[in-house]
């Protein structure tokens, strides 16, 4: 079976691969704006990416029902981020900060959306 794996062309880490993982197990790595395709064994198994501590949500698919297709998707912004720095305070700022710090180590936007995740585009017959 094939697992066929999209990166959308995100601001997140645009210029470092992202690890693409079977089962928690590395399988191969995917730039911004590629394509790769894998050969899977039957079974079912799960599939996520990861770039340093930020992991995507985990897919899990039966292998058995077909080829399947995935899209890493980033969820990041610079302009987005952004947007609420326009107005300066140091106070607000230096909380703001704070809280994207802490955001980010936990993998989350300041909306507290998640940074990537990986979504199900298997095509339905």
């Amino acid at each position: 079976m094939k697992l066929n794996v999209v990166r959308d062309t995100g601001s997140y880490s645009v210029f470092r691969k992202m690890k693409v993982l079977l089962d928690g197990n590395l399988i191969g790595e995917i730039a911004r704006n590629e394509t790769l395709s894998f050969d899977i064994p039957g079974g079912l198994h799960s599939v996520s990416a990861k770039i340093d501590w930020v992991e995507t949500n985990r897919i899990s698919f039966d292998f058995d029902s077909g080829d399947k297709a995935v899209k890493i998707i980033s969820n990041f912004s610079v302009k987005q981020e952004m947007k609420p720095r326009l107005s300066w305070n140091p106070f607000k700022t230096l909380a703001n900060a704070v809280e994207d710090t802490v955001n980010m180590s936990k993998g989350k936007t300041s909306s507290g959306q998640n940074v990537i995740e990986i979504v199900d585009v298997t095509p339905q017959n």
